[in-house]
């Protein structure tokens, strides 16, 4: 029996029921399909914050490769060794004096 043979049996007030009921699961199954734990609201929110951990771990990457680079150089290079030790730390060599003009 196809449905518009059991709609056709049925009294007007069934009918008016069957459609209310039928829009309101319709309403509920959309609710539901959106807003639910698993729905696509809290997707598209996981997506976002996916996004953003992938954006940083990219700028950590990086951030990695420079510290690497640097640790090479200060193993490698007196140079920069010194001119680091200068700049950051505020070392001087023997017998050097420093004047600081602000």
């Amino acid at each position: 029996m196809s449905l518009a043979e059991i709609l056709n049996k049925l009294s007007p007030g069934e009918k008016r029921f069957f459609l209310v009921t039928c829009i309101a699961a319709t309403l509920l199954v959309t609710g539901w399909i959106l807003f639910s734990s698993n729905g696509v609201m809290n997707h598209r929110t996981v997506q976002k914050q996916l996004q953003a951990v992938q954006n940083e771990n990219l700028k950590l990457a990086a951030e990695n490769e420079q510290l690497k680079i640097e640790i090479e150089k200060l193993k490698s290079d007196p140079a920069y060794l010194e001119e680091v030790a200068r700049k950051d730390y505020g070392l001087v060599k023997k017998n050097e004096i420093i004047f600081d003009f602000d």
